[in-house]
């Protein structure tokens, strides 16, 4: 292997791609030569996990036009407000990532300065306008929907390739299962062939994070693209022992995670479903179906969610009902504690922050398993 895997991250989130290659061959091997989200959360969350330790010149900060592509909630630009308050208590995570390659608009990124001898570049754009929850306005291109941003992808690569910069050897896209529906193949179909119009061949991966020894069970799409070495499928197809939720839990849990009130409800049986989770329903306790599920721990659990139900997971803990709590979650997606502790220490990353943070992330396990399969010596 060559002396660094390269690694651009579009969309990044707070880096599930980079955290699970250093997993595999060690953080000194692993250098970003990249990054674009214009979340706040995501930014100051990865920042807090890579570039704590780097030195930066403190001289150099974004413009008014960088801090104005920033986004407080992941869907509209932050107002003027929002960063006269909130600013200083963020200055230095920004600066920091700012310093380190990362870009805040997708739209803006030039493709004639992104750095050549890029090992791997992924690219996990917004599922809002793909997923069943959402209103499925697709990702067609010139659609304007958050979705179409993939074509954003297509531009940095183009103008790349228009630059005589080397494109990256390999590719990675990861999206919600439902970007390979009936609903979305013209648009999907067309942005591969885009991607074959550059030099690359793509295969397309449905995978289960519960099938690499995540406690969790968790598809998602995966579209792999490479120049010239073909990727092994059969090692990221090789399937490893099931772990459960068990493997993850703290042995001490403040009180405030318990829900006794919930012990008043009558349950149905514990019943196994084809996932592996095993599950049992609080009866006449809410209409929402999700929020009545009561996990059993020795088995696999639900997909963990930014929202909703799925961000409040409840178990039985010696005959007690409580949420794992937010330490337990990030493990639940393949972080360590540490990984925690430090979104912490940043001051502004709330619990709550950090599980819809851990929600929207990539499950490390699965990750992992795709890169066992990348031969970066070639």
């Amino acid at each position: 292997m060559s002396r660094y895997i390269h690694i651009y991250e579009a969309f990044s989130g707070i880096g599930s791609q980079i955290r699970a290659l250093q997993k595999i061959f060690g953080k000194s091997k692993i250098k970003s030569v990249g990054c674009v989200d214009w979340f706040i959360d995501a930014i100051v969350g990865y920042s807090a996990l890579n570039f704590k330790n780097n030195k930066y010149d403190n001289t150099k900060s974004p413009t008014q036009e960088d801090l104005y592509s920033l986004s407080s909630d992941s869907k509209k630009p932050v107002t003027k407000q929002f960063l006269s308050k909130n600013l200083n208590k963020i200055k230095e995570y920004i600066d920091r990532a700012f310093c380190s390659g990362f870009s805040f608009d997708v739209n803006k990124v030039n493709g004639a300065c992104v750095p050549s001898g890029i090992s791997i570049f992924t690219y996990s754009f917004p599922c809002q306008d793909l997923s069943v929850q959402g209103k499925q306005r697709g990702l067609d291109k010139d659609s304007k929907t958050r979705s179409s941003l993939i074509w954003q992808i297509g531009r940095i690569l183009s103008e790349m390739k228009e630059n005589n910069i080397s494109l990256p050897k390999y590719l990675l896209m990861e999206n919600v299962p439902n970007v390979y529906s009936k609903k979305f193949k013209n648009g999907f179909d067309e942005w591969e062939k885009f991607l074959e119009s550059l030099g690359y061949k793509s295969k397309r991966l449905l995978l289960n994070a519960a099938d690499y020894g995540s406690p969790q069970s968790r598809q998602r799409a995966f579209l792999v693209s490479w120049l010239n070495r073909e990727p092994n499928f059969d090692i990221i197809l090789k399937k490893t022992k099931r772990s459960n939720i068990k493997s993850i839990l703290e042995s001490k849990v403040d009180e405030k995670y318990y829900l006794d009130n919930l012990l008043q409800y009558k349950r149905t049986d514990f019943k196994l479903t084809k996932s592996n989770i095993r599950k049992c329903t609080l009866l006449n306790y809410t209409k929402f179906n999700s929020e009545n599920y009561i996990y059993d721990p020795n088995y696999c659990g639900p997909t963990l969610t930014a929202s909703g139900a799925n961000s409040r997971i409840k178990i039985i803990d010696n005959e007690r009902i409580r949420y794992l709590t937010p330490i337990e979650l990030t493990r639940y997606m393949g972080f360590v504690d540490d990984d925690y502790h430090k979104f912490k220490e940043t001051k502004w990353l709330t619990d709550n922050k950090i599980v819809y943070l851990l929600g929207n992330s990539i499950s490390i396990e699965l990750l992992e398993a795709i890169f066992r399969g990348i031969d970066f010596n070639e």
